[in-house]
């Protein structure tokens, strides 16, 4: 069958891209961002970055798709307008990153940005100043390389809300929606690119499955959630998949 898909991935590494792609959007729906995060390391694994990344791009459409009926009203779309103008213009430069950077290479800074970025959110670390337009373009600019590179645009623009000092439920409907129009661009950039080909678009379908599933289950503990626990929970997952990959890729396996 796989070979009739023109398929290169075996069926047990299909099921393990919907394993993760399960686990990904399980805390992308209930901690408000984590998905790339935690899903481009992990399938980083079962197939070549460059592969990895257009496919979480297209995960995180449709998973951004199901999440815009219930946060529209909660975002804080004043401060989304210089993100995403400094998001605009450098995202393209982080695709051009994606696709001349070696593979192994890619892998490695992959789980870096992962395990720094656990770090600094698990340290409880809130960027200076009140969130201004310098630190919007600046946090943007550094957003759009990382999502065009690896989809990793999570750390800059959580630093930048948590700078704002709005309410949690308006930092998380934000970066949520942050997420799906920078993806969107990023995608389109992939497509240019020549990085999405027929077989990243049969293992999406393979995954959306797994994705509505814990969008669903996320978003419902989410809302039962108190004290931050969600937080918690999910940065501790980001740091066990950032080391897990680590040790992967150092030993190349």
């Amino acid at each position: 069958m796989l070979e009739l898909l023109n398929l290169s991935l075996s069926p047990m590494a299909l099921l393990g891209a919907a394993a993760a792609t399960l686990l990904a959007g399980f805390i992308r729906a209930y901690a408000g961002f984590g998905f790339a995060l935690a899903g481009v390391p992990l399938l980083a694994n079962l197939m070549p970055p460059a592969q990895a990344v257009p496919l979480v791009l297209i995960l995180e459409m449709f998973s951004g798709a199901q999440l815009v009926p219930t946060i529209w009203h909660e975002v804080d779309w004043s401060a989304l307008k210089l993100l995403l103008i400094a998001a605009l213009v450098t995202t393209p430069m982080g695709v051009w990153l994606l696709a001349v950077v070696p593979e192994d290479t890619m892998r490695l800074i992959m789980s870096v940005i992962v395990l720094v970025a656990a770090a600094i959110l698990g340290s409880g670390w809130r960027a200076p100043g009140s969130g201004g337009s310098k630190m919007a373009l600046s946090m943007g600019a550094i957003a759009g390389i990382l999502n065009g590179s690896s989809a990793m645009c999570g750390p800059p623009v959580l630093f930048y809300f948590l700078a704002r000092g709005i309410p949690a439920v308006n930092t998380r409907a934000s970066m949520l929606m942050f997420f799906l129009m920078v993806g969107f661009l990023a995608l389109m950039s992939s497509v240019v690119g020549g990085l999405v080909g027929s077989e990243t678009l049969v293992i999406t379908a393979v995954c959306l499955p797994a994705l509505i599933a814990s969008t669903i289950v996320g978003r419902r503990m989410f809302r039962r959630s108190r004290d931050g626990t969600y937080r918690t929970v999910a940065i501790g997952l980001l740091g066990v998949i950032g080391v897990a990959t680590l040790i992967r890729t150092l030993l190349g396996g």
